[in-house]
């Protein structure tokens, strides 16, 4: 993927690990102190039960803009930032990046906060309902 590549090329900070598509996220999720992702139910289920960190940027385009309000919630606990796409080519992305990457206190605050919202059970308790 091109866009994959260019950001690969850019990066040049070497503990930060820039991935393509993978269908093993569970490995990348529990190796990640911080994630970049959107804001799709699924994606927050895995990493609020995880407890992660997040930097969620809302697909600007999902029905009943359900990912902006998806990372609104955790935004509201502090236990992930919110990034507009609209904002990236003004480096809002990096802004919230690099403060967190040198802020392990801010990262296991926003992780215990994020881990607030995991439901273990979520499957069982939607059949039992």
């Amino acid at each position: 993927n091109k866009d994959f590549q260019n950001l690969k090329e850019l990066n040049e900070i070497s503990n930060i690990h820039i991935i393509p598509f993978t269908n093993h996220m569970d490995i990348f999720y529990s190796a990640a102190d911080l994630v970049v992702s959107r804001s799709g139910a699924l994606a927050l289920s895995e990493m609020a039960l995880l407890g992660k960190a997040m930097i969620l940027i809302p697909f600007p385009s999902s029905a009943g803009n359900h990912q902006f309000i998806n990372a609104q919630t955790f935004q509201k606990i502090n236990g992930a930032l919110l990034v507009n796409q609209s904002s990236l080519k003004s480096g809002s992305l990096e802004k919230a990046i690099f403060p967190l990457i040198h802020n392990a206190k801010k990262i296991t605050s926003m992780e215990k906060n994020s881990k607030k919202l995991g439901q273990p059970d979520a499957t069982r308790k939607i059949i039992n309902i």
